[in-house]
């Protein structure tokens, strides 16, 4: 059996100022199991805080703290599960700019689409791992000849270890592949793999996508497309 109870607080004007911030704390009790005999208990607390820059511009953050407390498992043991059931700590810190000018949110003619992304994991902040993530992408939407549009996007993004361990989790890594990214590959298929050719994503991703669209009808569009991009194991491994 898995519990989650999770509380949440919105406050649009903390203080007097106009930082609409969220306030999430989330218990995952130690449910015990009928064939184990240890229990697994998570606590998490989150804030989340957003600011409008400009008409067009808008900054946000995160911080999120977690705690596991492993209970039945005898002390020497409890290195060892962990390892094997995956158990991870994650204390991060997540920070992002974006400026949009597109008119029309769901079906872009004009306008563009700039974000900035950042992310800290573990270090002063404690917890199982340790990295940090930098990702940025720019599109942009341009009216070519009536009712034609081309849309370009460019993304760049990085993720490495701050430890000595060169390690970072294999949920945090990147994929690419699939009708969001580099089409004519499956989905997530696109970068390393393991010994037995299943991805396990990479550390460092470039892509780049260029469409021109032109309506068939009110619902139904056409498009031709070029994606180029590739998903690296690590930042030495780009060429």
């Amino acid at each position: 059996l898995h519990h989650r109870f999770a509380a949440r607080y919105t406050e649009p004007w903390p203080f007097g100022l106009r930082l609409p911030t969220t306030m999430t704390l989330a218990y995952e009790p130690g449910v015990r199991s009928p064939v184990q005999e240890y229990r697994i208990e998570r606590i998490e607390a989150a804030v989340d805080i957003t600011r409008r820059i400009h008409r067009v511009m808008r900054w946000w953050s995160s911080l999120v703290y977690e705690r596991v407390n492993i209970y039945g498992i005898p002390p020497d043991r409890e290195a060892d599960y962990v390892d094997e059931e995956g158990i991870s700590i994650k204390r991060r810190f997540r920070a992002a700019l974006e400026r949009d000018t597109r008119p029309n949110l769901f079906v872009p003619t004009s306008g563009a689409r700039t974000r900035l992304d950042g992310e800290y994991v573990g270090g002063i902040l404690g917890g199982a791992e340790d990295f940090y993530k930098m990702e940025g992408s720019w599109s942009r939407y341009q009216v070519v000849s009536t009712p034609t549009v081309l849309a370009t996007r460019v993304r760049l993004a990085w993720v490495k270890s701050h430890s000595n361990s060169d390690f970072v989790p294999t949920a945090d890594r990147f994929y690419l592949g699939g009708a969001n990214s580099i089409r004519g590959y499956a989905e997530n298929t696109v970068g390393p793999k393991d010994s037995t050719g299943t991805a396990n994503g990479g550390q460092v991703v470039i892509l780049a996508n260029m469409e021109l669209r032109t309506p068939m009808s009110s619902k139904v569009w056409f498009t031709f497309f070029m994606d180029v991009g590739n998903n690296f194991g690590r930042f030495r491994e780009v060429t």
